[in-house]
């Protein structure tokens, strides 16, 4: 049985974004806006977290969705919940100006305003999360390499 319908996105943080997204992937992702540009209709949002990750800033597209935009989501210092396409990554190897941070491009489809919450709280969830990740990281490996173990015998 096939089901269609829209592509699933991913939650990740924003520093994951370059590493994980694959162009045209539908991501989830909160941070905090450093700057919005009327003019191009681009905010700037950033969460500089995990302090041992290079920092990544976001710069999310919102004019497919300006109708939908609420004031308190465009002012320097907003945390906010974006869902888009990413259409463009930097690798921190081809900025031009080292002291900028890699930038990701994504075109939004929903922008919010993220309810009060303790950022600690949220940071402390996507850190198990990624200890999670590496877990199934590690096993997967481990369980390639005993089936490889098995062929060789």
């Amino acid at each position: 049985m096939t089901l269609n319908g829209p592509q699933g996105s991913h939650l990740y943080l924003i520093s994951e974004l370059p590493d994980y997204g694959s162009y045209d992937r539908k991501v989830r992702f909160l941070g905090c806006v450093e700057n919005y540009d009327i003019a191009t209709g681009i905010i700037a949002i950033g969460h500089a977290y995990p302090p041992n990750r290079p920092n990544v800033l976001a710069k999310v597209d919102v004019n497919g969705i300006l109708g939908t935009l609420q004031r308190n989501t465009t002012q320097v210092g907003a945390w906010v919940r974006v869902m888009g396409y990413i259409q463009q990554a930097d690798a921190p190897s081809t900025q031009t100006n080292t002291r900028d941070p890699p930038t990701v491009q994504v075109a939004a489809i929903i922008l919010s305003a993220a309810s009060p919450f303790p950022v600690e709280v949220y940071e402390k969830a996507m850190r198990e999360r990624l200890e999670l990740l590496e877990i199934g990281k590690s096993m997967l490996a481990n369980t390639k390499q005993d089936n490889n173990n098995d062929i060789n015998r």
